[in-house]
């Protein structure tokens, strides 16, 4: 269908005629179901780039079909063509005329499940989460909203990094350790509430999110898991409160994050009881602003690779 230039406030959406008359009748192969998306994903691609607004993706009546995980949408309501109130699919409608006699009511039972939610047209937030979880992700979402995104916008727009103040914030809410154990700082949270933390962050930057992200998982998790108890003491409770900064050694110059191609080693010294590091590393988030770092080099002696704590203030 040809579009003018005159689009005022039209937007596009998509309408996928999966749904099928009756109960009985059989359901469309998940391949026809997948390339009907893709072409109909690609078709929108092509267009002029409207956004869908909230307004009118609310009322498409479009459905989550969860028995058989289809994104389907309510059949037509044909009640002008039909005086005994059955409904039919009119998959070759095109235009707002046919698009004004779509039912208002969603294929299935009139509940507000089966209605078109925007921000969470899976349903994923009232049929996969906990409670626990579900306040885990509002929690993120307003401190992500109110305190972090304001920080963003200034650092793009001053070309600053307020690195540290970033972490304290973000250790003061929970948001870093957030799997550990709350004797050594973290909120004892699972990996779902984990994930939608880091979600909330990315929404925000995705330079944010690295600085969390490696701070709990490539910082304060493996020196949980393999550190000493002394380590774990020393260290993780200031990594969780965000008073110190840790980092992740791993990329180099001239291998990428390609540990096979590693050239760092760690060569045994017996006279001073440690390991001494040679080699050199690149592109290390929160590098810049840590105390403490997770190296990874090759063993001179075995070839094995290991990760070796070193404190910001080591000679060298």
């Amino acid at each position: 269908r040809q579009h003018n230039n005159r689009l005022q406030d039209s937007v596009y959406i998509i309408y996928l005629y999966i749904a099928f008359s009756n109960q009985n009748q059989s359901l469309p192969s998940p391949q026809y179901i997948e390339m009907t998306i893709w072409k109909s994903a690609t078709a929108l691609a092509l267009r002029r780039g409207e956004m869908l607004s909230r307004q009118r993706l609310l009322s498409s009546s479009a459905v989550l079909c969860r028995d058989c995980r289809l994104f389907s949408t309510a059949k037509m309501d044909n009640d002008e063509d039909h005086d005994d109130g059955s409904h039919s699919d009119h998959s070759n409608a095109t235009g707002p005329e046919q698009r004004s006699h779509r039912s208002s009511t969603p294929f299935g039972s009139s509940t507000q499940k089966n209605h078109y939610q925007w921000d969470d047209p899976l349903l994923f937030r009232e049929t996969q989460l906990t409670e626990e979880e579900r306040n885990v992700w509002d929690m993120a979402h307003a401190f992500c909203q109110q305190e972090l995104m304001p920080k963003i916008l200034e650092a793009n727009r001053h070309e600053q990094h307020d690195g540290r103040n970033l972490m304290k914030s973000m250790g003061e809410v929970g948001l870093l350790g957030a799997t550990l154990p709350a004797k050594y700082g973290g909120s004892e949270l699972g990996y779902v509430s984990y994930g939608l933390l880091a979600t909330e962050v990315e929404r925000v930057d995705s330079g944010y999110r690295s600085c969390m992200s490696v701070q709990s998982s490539l910082v304060m998790y493996p020196i949980y898991a393999y550190g000493t108890e002394e380590m774990k003491q020393k260290y993780l409770p200031e990594l969780a409160s965000g008073n110190i900064v840790g980092c992740f050694g791993l990329t180099e110059p001239n291998h990428g994050s390609n540990p096979a191609g590693m050239e760092t080693t760690a060569t045994f010294d017996a006279g001073t009881n440690e390991f001494v590091l040679n080699g050199s590393k690149n592109w290390i988030t929160n590098s810049p602003i840590a105390d403490v770092f997770v190296i990874w080099a090759k063993n001179a002696e075995t070839g094995k690779i290991r990760g070796y704590l070193v404190d910001k203030d080591t000679p060298g």
